[in-house]
């Protein structure tokens, strides 16, 4: 924590006030050497990259290899260029996390995108040699934040397969209470089962 404060009073110092200060005003969330940012168009391969590294290992068994290894490379790459253009939804962020200076997971959240269920956390991956390391804790913290930046104080869901019983235990461990079974379209033509994990609202998961 100290060389983070150390390296962020150096940039105040270094740069000009208003850089400096939009800078510091993008990290979401700080943890040791954990930050986390709003993604830009730029970032879009490498969000890819981190998606698919995340299914690779998630999915193995669920989705074909041959998918996994040579289909879904290309098809995150097109779709996170598109979700990440400059013509993006105005109540959808991408946070991406950065441990010293390397990506290692990112969370894509939507603001009251269900007048039942409220926000949703569309996506949040960590990396297989990460995951266990705070990463996606602080995903969700930021995610959290942003929502109530935005005045969404209500209810967050998300979607979870039922045979990731790591990705379950850790929403529950974050408060999540698993409510509605559901099936959800895969690639592939896929359809397989899954839980909707809930929060009571987004304050829950930013504290």
């Amino acid at each position: 924590m100290r060389a983070l404060v150390r390296q962020l009073i150096w940039c105040l110092l270094k740069t000009p006030y208003a850089e400096a200060r939009a800078a510091f005003s993008s990290y979401m969330g700080i943890s040791a050497d954990f930050q986390v940012r709003l993604a830009t168009p730029a970032d879009a391969l490498t969000v890819a990259d981190l998606h698919t590294r995340s299914w690779q290992t998630a999915y193995r068994g669920i989705m074909s290899d041959a998918y996994l290894d040579t289909v879904a490379p290309e098809e995150r790459r097109v779709a996170w260029t598109q979700k990440l253009s400059a013509s993006a939804p105005g109540n959808r962020a991408v946070l991406l996390a950065e441990r010293s200076g390397c990506p290692v997971g990112f969370v894509c959240v939507v603001a009251d995108e269900d007048p039942q269920w409220g926000s949703f956390i569309d996506n949040l991956h960590v990396i297989p040699e990460q995951q266990g390391s705070g990463g996606g804790r602080q995903l969700l913290r930021a995610a959290a934040t942003w929502l109530i930046g935005r005045g969404a104080v209500g209810p967050v869901y998300l979607w979870v397969l039922e045979a990731n019983t790591p990705a379950r235990g850790f929403y529950r461990r974050m408060g999540a209470v698993e409510t509605t079974p559901g099936w959800r379209n895969m690639p592939e033509g896929l359809r397989v089962p899954g839980v909707r994990c809930t929060w009571t609202a987004a304050s829950t998961l930013a504290d």
